[in-house]
């Protein structure tokens, strides 16, 4: 019975100690700075992705019109619009429609994602 203890309480430190070494990981992610590109519409924030990828994400940038309206069934028109803040491509944008579909859908799908090593504008 003795030895069933000192199993489960290393077991339960084990744990606790894998989940306060993941911690600081996980926090440093708040800790970067934002990514920021900047475009002929205006100025894009992104997101770091710290640990293995190391990346800088910009996600669900509309590249053309949303295809609604008089636009439906139509071909992809240019975006026009200018970003007088800087747009939020921190999340990806909605899926379009389609049999099956298991994220967030929209007829206003129209975006793309893009990534970059970290903070590669800085470099050039």
């Amino acid at each position: 019975m003795w030895s069933h203890a000192v199993s489960a309480q290393h077991v339960l430190c084990t744990i606790l100690l894998a989940a306060l070494s993941w911690t600081p990981a996980v926090l440093a992610d708040y800790e970067t700075p934002v990514p920021k590109a900047t475009v002929k519409n205006g100025t894009i924030n992104g997101r770091y992705l710290a640990g293995t990828w190391d990346q800088d994400l910009f996600l669900g940038i509309p590249y053309a019109q949303p295809p609604t309206g008089p636009l439906r069934f139509k071909s992809p028109q240019p975006l026009n619009d200018t970003y007088d803040t800087p747009l939020d491509a921190s999340s990806y944008g909605y899926s379009c429609y389609q049999e099956s579909a298991t994220f967030d859908i929209s007829e206003d799908c129209l975006t793309l994602n893009g990534k970059s090593s970290p903070h590669l504008a800085k470099a050039c």
